[in-house]
C-alpha cells in the first residue's frame, strides 16, 4: 500500500540506512501510518546494473496473521511461540495474537550468534513457562518458545518411572547373582 499524502517518506531513517549501507533493514514494532495497525517494516535495497542501491522496497508485515502459522507447530497444549523486537515488544504470537501484539515482554534481548537461552518466567498472559530464546533476523528479533511449567513434569514422569524401573531391575539382578555366587562358593567349601 503506498503511503498516504502527508507521510514523510524522506524522514524515515530506515530508508536512508538501507541506501547508505546497501543492506536490508528492519524496524521495531510501530503503528502503520496507512492502516493504523501494528506492523514491522522490512526494507530491501533495489540495485542498479553496477550493484549500487538506487531505491528501497519497504514491506509492512501484519503479524497477527502469523498466528495460524505458529499454531501448526506441534507443541504441548498451552505452549506459545512469540517473536519480540529489539525493544522486547511482541510482534507475533501463536496464541491470542490480537491481545498481546504490541505488549512489552520480559524476554531476554538476544545478540546475533549468541547461544540459545533457557529460563523459567511468567509470560505476558501470566502463565509460568519454560522458555527457549534465540536471536533471529541478525538479532533484530528474539524468537521464544514457551512450554507451560506443569506440562514438563507430566511429560518427564514416564521417563523417570522407566529409568527407576531399569535401575531397580538391574540392582535386583546383581543382588540375586551375587547371592547365587555366594551360595555356590560356600557350598563347595
Amino acid at each position: 500500500t503506498p503511503l498516504r499524502p502527508g507521510v514523510d517518506r524522506v524522514g524515515c531513517s530506515l530508508i536512508g540506512d538501507v541506501i547508505r549501507t546497501g543492506e536490508p533493514g528492519i524496524t521495531d514494532y510501530a503503528t502503520s501510518p496507512t492502516t493504523g495497525r501494528g506492523v514491522v517494516a522490512m526494507a530491501y535495497p533495489v540495485r542498479n546494473d553496477e550493484d549500487k542501491p538506487i531505491a528501497v522496497l519497504v514491506l509492512g508485515l501484519d503479524h497477527v496473521k502469523h498466528e495460524s502459522v505458529f499454531a501448526s507447530v506441534p507443541l504441548p497444549e498451552g505452549s506459545v511461540i512469540s517473536v519480540a523486537d529489539r525493544n522486547g515488544v511482541v510482534i507475533a504470537r501463536s496464541m491470542e495474537a490480537d491481545s498481546y501484539i504490541g505488549v512489552a515482554t520480559e524476554s531476554p534481548r538476544m545478540t546475533p550468534g549468541a547461544p540459545p537461552v533457557t529460563s523459567l518466567r511468567a509470560d505476558v498472559d501470566g502463565v509460568d513457562r519454560f522458555y527457549g530464546d534465540v536471536a533471529a533476523r541478525q538479532g533484530a528479533w528474539t524468537v521464544s518458545v514457551g512450554i507451560p511449567r506443569d506440562v514438563v513434569p507430566a511429560r518427564l514422569r514416564p521417563i523417570w518411572t522407566r529409568n527407576l524401573l531399569i535401575i531397580l531391575t538391574a540392582a535386583g539382578t546383581l543382588l540375586v547373582l551375587g547371592l547365587v555366587m555366594a551360595w555356590q562358593t560356600t557350598t563347595h567349601l
